[in-house]
């Protein structure tokens, strides 16, 4: 039987090592310690307890024995969709860069546009002084030629 550490078990399972520990002390696991004072359980409880689908070619370190060839393995399986997120996300950065450029650009054309707008309002309400300046002009002339004075 395989024997793991905690923290082994809570990888395994996907769970903390608190949830194994509470496991533990409920009774559903069994656990021993070994010659350096770590808790260990059997690899099979755990499965029985939290069922899992292997990794195709994964194999949990025994207690003692190092762990750097599995995460190797595991390291080395990940690497693709690793390099494929990347991709994703650098293809993602390009576009936000392009859209970016293009509001950039609409924003500075309705600035332009406004600010013709605003000329053009000007020039309109200087027309209209001007204008209810020459009615006035008229009316009092005209009044002042029919009145006489």
């Amino acid at each position: 039987m395989s024997k793991i550490t905690l923290h082994q078990a809570a990888e395994m399972a996907g769970i903390t090592k608190q949830a194994i520990r509470k496991a533990i002390s409920a009774g559903k696991l069994t656990s021993a310690k070994d010659e350096q004072g770590r808790v260990i359980v059997q690899a099979a409880d755990v499965e029985r307890i939290w069922p899992r689908k292997p990794v195709a070619g994964e194999r949990l370190p025994e207690v003692g024995e190092s762990s750097t060839n599995h995460r190797a393995q595991v390291t080395s399986g990940l690497q693709p969709q690793i390099e494929a997120i990347q991709e994703q996300l650098r293809r993602a950065d390009e576009m936000h860069q392009r859209e970016r450029e293009l509001l950039n650009g609409q924003i500075e054309d309705l600035r332009a546009d406004r600010d013709n707008w605003r000329k053009q309002a000007e020039r309109t309400t200087l027309l209209l002084e001007d204008q209810r300046q020459k009615v006035e002009t008229r009316k009092r002339n005209w009044w002042a030629r029919l009145t006489g004075s």
